[in-house]
């Protein structure tokens, strides 16, 4: 799978991975970053169906590693990448931790806890770790496999518009830049992300993370979200070494909102291992 990626900063410094949410892309990060390259070697990559990354046509979510010695195309993907930059020198002090929003939170815990080796932390913005009942499981697939359809049917734009309509999300400032952004995207890539990436393909992570995630972990939310705010307390409760953090008058993209605050809540984690 191809995968592209972007980076900010020195080579050779403590490196951080940061993974994007629906319809974002590497640049998104761009803000955080700036404000992190001077003590890390900032990358982001593309997710699957997003940006300048190739189109998933499987799920990227395993259950266990047992049948899936190598992961899955997505997860052998980033692997690769990760053990590139390495190879280049980029990587003289490893990963500090993994960054990741929303889906891409989702897609953190995945690879987290594929290739745990190779994050020193992990930090979960607004990320679901899963359902944990079957038949949920499966309305949500069917409800997104279903909006995946109109995604693909309908001007990119106005559903982009009736999207960020969701309550989550609270008052934006730069909607009107937001919704080019989102617009820019590819509708049959984003519609196979939907199809591919769903929180319905993927286990229920929160008790493996519980279990077997023995590293720093800091889970964010804003506390205009108080769905995704009281699930991410509730997965840093369950963690051995989690903090939670609430951002005040944030909705769902707490980085977005506040990047000078998001990085400064960063900082302060990192500095802490």
């Amino acid at each position: 799978m191809r995968l592209h990626h972007r980076h900010w900063g020195a080579a050779g410094k403590p490196a951080l991975l940061f993974l994007h949410g629906f319809m974002g892309d590497s640049g998104e990060w761009e803000p955080v970053a700036k404000l992190l390259q001077d003590r890390y070697f900032c990358v982001a990559v593309d997710l699957p169906g997003h940006g300048g990354s190739e189109v998933p046509v499987a799920s990227p979510f395993i259950e266990t590693q047992e049948g899936y010695p190598l992961g899955t195309d997505w997860i052998r993907a980033m692997d690769a990448l990760l053990e590139d930059l390495k190879t280049n020198g980029f990587l003289a002090h490893g990963w500090k931790a993994i960054v990741g929003y929303s889906m891409g939170g989702r897609m953190a815990m995945a690879l987290a806890l594929a290739i745990p080796n190779q994050f020193g932390g992990m930090v979960l913005e607004s990320a679901s770790p899963g359902i944990a009942g079957m038949e949920e499981r499966a309305r949500r697939l069917e409800a997104d496999l279903r909006l995946a359809g109109e995604l693909a049917s309908m001007p990119l734009r106005s559903f982009v518009e009736r999207w960020y309509t969701q309550p989550m999300f609270g008052p934006m400032d730069d909607r009107e830049a937001l919704f080019e952004e989102r617009s820019r995207q590819d509708p049959p890539a984003l519609a196979a992300a939907m199809r591919w990436l769903s929180v319905g393909r993927q286990p229920d992570y929160a008790p493996r993370l519980a279990v077997e995630w023995k590293k720093p972990l800091l889970c964010l939310a804003g506390s205009l979200d108080g769905k995704y705010a009281s699930g991410m307390e509730a997965l840093a409760g369950r963690a051995a070494f989690g903090r939670f953090k609430l951002a005040p008058g944030s909705g769902h993209n707490v980085h977005r909102h506040d990047p000078g605050a998001y990085g400064a809540w960063l900082s302060e984690f990192l500095a802490g291992y």
